[in-house]
Parts: C-alpha cells; sequence; structure tokens
C-alpha cells in the first residue's frame, strides 16, 4: 500500500514481510545529486501497538489498516518523521548508487 505525504505525493510504500511491517522509499538522482537511494524501515509486531499509540488509533487493529488511516488523515508525513526520528523503533536498511 502507498503511504501519501501531505501535497499527496508518495512517500513511503508498506508491506507486511515475515509479520514484519517494511516501509520503503526512494529518491531518485536529479541534476544536484547523481545518486539513488533506497531506505527501507523494518518495525517488528510488538511495536505495532505504539504507532497506534502516536497516532490515537485502535491498538488491536490490523497495523496497514491503522497505517491506511495515517494516509488518508494527511500524516503520513508525520509518521515519516516519527520513523526517522526513532519515535518508532525500527531498523533502517540503506542502499546508495
Amino acid at each position: 500500500m502507498t503511504v501519501l505525504g501531505d501535497a499527496g505525493e508518495d512517500i513511503l510504500y508498506a508491506s507486511l514481510s515475515n509479520g514484519d511491517l517494511s516501509l520503503q522509499f526512494e529518491y531518485f538522482a536529479s541534476e544536484q545529486d547523481p545518486h539513488d537511494y533506497e531506505f527501507i524501515f523494518t518495525v517488528k509486531p510488538k511495536d505495532f501497538p505504539l504507532i497506534a499509540k502516536l497516532f490515537g488509533l485502535d491498538e488491536n487493529a490490523d497495523i496497514l489498516s491503522n497505517i491506511q488511516k495515517i494516509s488518508d488523515a494527511g500524516r503520513g508525513q508525520e509518521f515519516k518523521e516519527a520513523l526517522n526520528e526513532e519515535r518508532v523503533p525500527r531498523e533502517i536498511f540503506t542502499w546508495l548508487s
């Protein structure tokens, strides 16, 4: 599923992988920066209730349903910032080309 930013742009792609929440995004090369970057955040199921709590959602609801609600409420950028700022425990994988 796609998580939208403040201006309706795709900012994260969310899916479940082996029970974990996987959130991916890429920055593509530009004139200012000739590199592509990919980031993958992985959130463990034990931390799903924390996401719900941060966004005032049902802690027992399906995580992808809660992520969809965050996106639909126009709070996708806020969610991405919570990941970047480690307010949500996560593992991160980065790739540069």
